[in-house]
């Protein structure tokens, strides 16, 4: 019972942190640049959010620590789990929220332009065969629109939701773990 409390002061205070510096980066994706075809810097804020969603889980395998000698009891695990939960996915969510809306405005924006210029260009089985400007600048804007479809409307690669993947089954594994331990040594 002694570890408890700071094992709650020190989540508390890591947790507070962690949502002002989402704050923080929500404020960066509404101000930042947009370039749908470089998106380091969309992909940075995503790698943040799920560092801190990471952080957040990843201390959730500490309530083995918690239920130790006492046994799994979910009176007393559901609790931490809800209050951690919780944090996790806002943690997750705040920092890239405002981000996704202004990436999906500017693809459906560049995509919306695209198709009016081929609209514009009339039907390609009207043009003559020869004409190679018309079917070149076609092709131009088919290839564009293509790449454009794409970009993600999400600021995350495939390597951090492989990690948050990774991480959402290691407080069950570690907790499984830990009983047939203590049914070992019993």
């Amino acid at each position: 019972h002694i570890g408890t409390l700071p094992a709650w002061l020190v989540m508390t205070t890591n947790i507070s942190a962690l949502f002002a510096n989402a704050l923080l980066w929500a404020s960066v994706g509404r101000s930042i640049d947009i370039d749908l075809f470089r998106p380091g810097a969309a992909f940075a804020i995503g790698r943040i959010a799920v560092l801190s969603t990471l952080s957040v889980i990843g201390a959730q395998v500490l309530f083995v620590i918690l239920i130790m000698g006492q046994g799994w009891d979910w009176a007393t695990v559901f609790p931490g789990l809800a209050a951690n939960f919780a944090p996790a996915i806002l943690l997750f969510i705040i920092p890239v929220w405002p981000l996704h809306k202004r990436l999906r405005a500017a693809r459906e924006s560049i995509l919306r332009a695209i198709d009016e210029d081929l609209r514009k260009s009339g039907p390609i089985a009207r043009a003559h065969i020869r004409d190679s400007t018309a079917i070149d600048q076609f092709n131009r804007l088919l290839a564009i629109r293509r790449e454009v479809q794409r970009v993600p409307a999400w600021p995350f690669d495939g390597t951090n939701l492989l990690r948050i993947a990774f991480y959402l089954l290691l407080p069950p594994l570690t907790w499984v773990g830990a009983a047939l331990v203590e049914n070992v040594v019993d």
